[in-house]
């Protein structure tokens, strides 16, 4: 409970002083809200933004996926794209750790697949991934197959 008391004394406090929730505190707030695991004051401060990068919808995706939402995460990644709002590697480390935890190995396959196509590095993309090590084992044997490279591209 101290957690979330010190969050809303945070929020209450950029209110009080008449601080806009602009990209850049907002950021900041979505962040303190997603690593505590306050998935509804992250939807809240996450509307209340007048824009929204790949960092916001990258923290508000890792919270969920951190915290067990994964088809929330899944579902934020989506309205990501629809926005046009291009994911970076992070994203992508957060939205296969969601695939890996559900058990949704073709999900994750064809978000693998975007990553290759948008040209991420495959070697450290892997070394760096967040999800479980079967799914790292299931990356890195379909793209160490030669014949299974060729069909991604």
């Amino acid at each position: 409970m101290e957690d979330k008391e010190k969050s809303q004394e945070l929020y209450s406090t950029i209110v009080k002083r008449g601080l806009e929730i602009n990209l850049v505190i907002g950021n900041a707030l979505l962040d303190m809200y997603a690593k505590r695991g306050l998935l509804s004051d992250v939807a809240v401060v996450f509307k209340l933004l007048p824009y929204r990068d790949v960092i916001s919808w990258t923290t508000l995706i890792s919270g969920y996926a951190e915290h067990g939402h994964h088809e929330e995460a899944l579902h934020c990644f989506e309205q990501m794209q629809s926005e046009e709002v291009p994911p970076d590697t992070v994203t992508f480390m957060y939205i296969l750790k969601a695939c890996g935890n559900m058990g949704a190995d073709r999900k994750g396959k064809d978000f693998h697949n975007d990553v290759v196509m948008k040209g991420f590095d495959i070697d450290s993309f892997i070394d760096n991934i967040l999800v479980p090590k079967s799914l790292q084992i299931f990356i890195y044997n379909m793209y160490s197959n030669p014949k299974t490279k060729y069909r991604t591209l």
